[in-house]
């Protein structure tokens, strides 16, 4: 495990790429969803209409709580280098 005592901001800015990562990730998951829904205006199949109303996916809701969860430890680490919220 890196010492970040030695770059006290660099876990926070690791945290944000990390976050960055995260979302461009479920941006390009909504372009799958288009593509989806899309696929379902066009073929009107059963299967496609049922993937259609199942949105949004598995791979969303991991992806927008692994975000929720990131927002804790870069509150964490904000508070633990600038001090806690007055």
């Amino acid at each position: 495990m890196h010492d970040y005592d030695d770059e006290p901001l660099q876990l926070i800015y690791d945290l944000l790429s990390e976050q960055q990562m995260k979302f461009y990730e479920l941006v390009e998951l909504m372009g799958e969803y288009r593509r989806m829904i899309e696929d379902a205006a066009e073929t009107s199949t059963e299967n496609a209409v049922r993937v259609a109303r199942g949105l949004p996916g598995a791979k969303y809701h991991v992806g927008t709580e692994w975000i929720r969860q990131n927002w804790f430890k870069y509150n964490n680490e904000i508070n633990r280098v600038f001090g806690p919220a007055e």
